[in-house]
């Protein structure tokens, strides 16, 4: 039997020594669609794995995307760094946790992600400009243990 190559768009079978012929139809395909669709996941995958260190390396093989692409993709639709971008959320999940629990702030560390409390406190000082203690100090009554401006103590009133 002879193959011969078909038009573009269809692919060729050999099957009980008989040749079938079997249409693939293209589709226009917005590809910058797509990949803005696989990392608006991957944003959301971070977030619910915010305790957890996770790599460009596993991102790209979770995520089926080149670490480039990825990279690339995430700073146009986040417009910031993959890291930059995380620890900004880890660093307001942070301090809604200095407000809302009274957890001690190598556990508030640990729950966003950072092993290290040393390095947790100069992230969130960089971020806050003052260290965790000093921010829950600010920004808690120490009388009801609760958020200021929930709180209507006179203490919590003068602030």
């Amino acid at each position: 039997y002879e193959m011969q190559r078909s038009l573009v768009g269809s692919e060729m079978c050999i099957r009980d020594r008989q040749v079938m012929e079997i249409t693939c139809p293209e589709k226009e395909v917005d590809f910058q669609a797509s990949q803005e669709e696989i990392i608006r996941n991957v944003h959301n995958y971070l977030i619910e794995h915010i305790s957890e260190r996770i790599t460009i390396e596993t991102l790209s093989r979770e995520f089926l995307m080149n670490t480039t692409t990825l990279k690339t993709v995430f700073k146009k639709v986040y417009g910031t760094t993959i890291a930059a971008h995380m620890k900004q959320h880890r660093m307001e999940l942070a301090a809604g946790l200095l407000l809302k629990t009274q957890n001690d702030i190598a556990s508030v560390a640990q729950a966003v992600g950072y092993e290290s409390h040393s390095r947790f406190t100069a992230a969130f000082k960089e971020a806050y400009g003052e260290l965790p203690t000093e921010y829950r100090r600010r920004h808690v009554c120490g009388a009801k243990k609760q958020a200021c401006g929930t709180c209507t103590c006179s203490t919590c009133m003068r602030r």
